[in-house]
């Protein structure tokens, strides 16, 4: 595979390595056809949400190329939790390895699996093969007479030590000559669901009578479910599953708590990797295209050099922000005004937007998918007098939402089904929902959306209680398998 360093820029590289091809980030993220196997160093000053750095892993993963760190490297490095785990695994090479220093606190420095004093290179490999990241910086307490890690963070380029930077440059180039690296194993161990929930949420996936229909259709298979709330993530461990019912997002609490239950070895719906690729519309468009399933013509935009842009755009089309859900973040401009005035919002929260041609229509197809497999099918139609099926700022509840029709999947047209689940598949096989256009007899993939609604009176107006049921047999199914079989990337 060929080894590709990605930097903010080429000068911030400061090595002489054979064999590495060095790339700027926003070559990288311009160049959707970089032949051949890759393995992508993120070498990126920053890996904050929605930033540049935080957007190379994103799209290499989206391309099929091996990220290091992964966008999961990049979440379990902010979770407290994650490093007291890690922590305790590694308990005893900790204690053996710090004891004979006599401060109370350590930074130990790692440079591609290495420290500069070979006395900790067996301690700064497995912690280095847990996070993924090239280059680490650990701190270390000691407490009650216990070495314990207190914080993680990556080691940018200029961030090296003065000192160290021949030593580190020698470290990387052994680094880089090996041949195999092994992906980061967080490790899994196994009928108790925890339903996830949100009580102060306005418009949750499902509605209160829905949630109390999968209690009971659990009972069924021996499950006893209980609702918790982002308040009870201490009591995680006490469950065997997750079922997240609330709306989910990378950057806060319910991508926290699925990816602790994925560790803990939990059956999960959504689970991280799900969550990471439904929640950034740069991520579904890249491997959208890469598999060649149908979607609407649509390009990213970057915020310096968006203006560039502007004379090959037709009007009107739909800006939207990678990170939007139910119809929030995407918007329609009419004119290069608007589009410069909504751009210039979404660029407050993200470096990167995506841009795509209006196409109106009157509904959206849902396909939900389960597993790999079509589970409901609904038609929701534009709120009333608006080009979304959402429109927020309708003066009253009843107004914001448009109509919506249900049908067995027998009364679906082929193709839709088809393509949704095809798409669903690259996602992974947890429960989504696949959004499609049906445009001059062509389908179109709109959005996958993970945690779709499941409502009372909606989605089960066809199935009814058998909707739910299907749902509690895959927890089921699952939980009967061992856990451990389970991937965590």
């Amino acid at each position: 595979m060929r080894n590709l360093i990605v930097v903010d820029q080429l000068k911030n590289w400061r090595f002489k390595i054979d064999k590495v091809e060095v790339m700027s980030a926003t070559e990288y993220l311009e160049n959707p056809n970089i032949p051949g196997s890759i393995r992508v160093f993120n070498f990126c000053k920053s890996y904050k949400y929605q930033s540049i750095g935080y957007y190379v892993s994103l799209v290499a993963e989206a391309r099929g190329h091996q990220a290091y760190p992964s966008m999961s490297a990049i979440g379990d490095i902010k979770s407290a939790t994650i490093m007291r785990s890690v922590s305790e695994d590694l308990e005893e090479l900790i204690q053996k390895t710090l004891k004979p220093l006599s401060s109370n606190e350590f930074v130990l420095s790692i440079y591609f699996k290495q420290n500069v004093a070979k006395h900790y290179d067996r301690l700064s490999k497995k912690l280095a093969e847990k996070f993924q990241f090239p280059m680490l910086r650990v701190f270390f307490s000691l407490k009650r007479g216990r070495w314990e890690i207190q914080n993680i963070e990556p080691i940018s380029l200029g961030d090296i030590i003065p000192s160290h930077l021949p030593i580190a440059e020698a470290l990387a180039k052994s680094y880089f000559a090996t041949k195999r690296f092994v992906s980061s194993k967080i490790s899994c161990h196994n009928y108790l669901l925890g339903i996830l929930v949100d009580p102060a949420e306005e418009h949750p996936p499902s509605d209160a009578k829905a949630l109390e229909k999968f209690i009971e259709a659990g009972k069924k298979f021996n499950i006893r479910s209980e609702l918790i709330t982002k308040a009870d993530f201490s009591r995680l461990s006490e469950f065997d599953a997750l079922f997240i019912r609330t709306t989910t997002s990378v950057n806060n609490y319910t991508y926290r708590f699925s990816r602790q239950a994925y560790v803990n070895g939990m059956v999960v719906i959504d689970d991280p990797k799900s969550i990471i690729r439904c929640s950034n519309k740069i991520f579904l468009d890249e491997i959208l295209k890469k598999l060649k399933i149908p979607i609407l013509n649509s390009f990213t935009l970057y915020r310096k050099t968006y203006k560039e842009a502007l004379p090959s755009i037709v009007f009107p089309c739909v800006i939207k922000l990678p990170d939007g859900s139910f119809s929030k973040g995407v918007l329609k401009a009419n004119n290069v005004e608007e589009f410069i005035h909504h751009a210039e919002n979404c660029f407050s929260k993200s470096d990167l937007i995506l841009v795509q041609p209006f196409i109106p229509t009157e509904y959206d197809w849902r396909i939900g998918v389960l597993n790999g497999e079509a589970l409901y099918a609904c038609r929701y139609y534009m709120a009333q007098g608006h080009w979304q099926i959402y429109n927020w700022n309708a003066n009253q509840e009843d107004d914001q939402c448009g109509n919506f029709d249900c049908f067995t999947l027998d009364k679906v047209p082929p193709a839709v089904l088809n393509v949704a689940v095809k798409a669903s598949k690259f996602i992974g096989n947890g429960l989504y929902g696949i959004d499609l256009k049906e445009v001059d007899g062509q389908v179109y993939v709109i959005e996958i959306n993970d945690n779709p609604n499941l409502d009372s009176g909606v989605e089960d107006q066809r199935l009814g209680d058998a909707l739910y049921e299907m749902v509690m047999k895959v927890f089921a199914e699952r939980l009967e398998k061992n856990p451990s079989s389970l991937e965590l990337a």
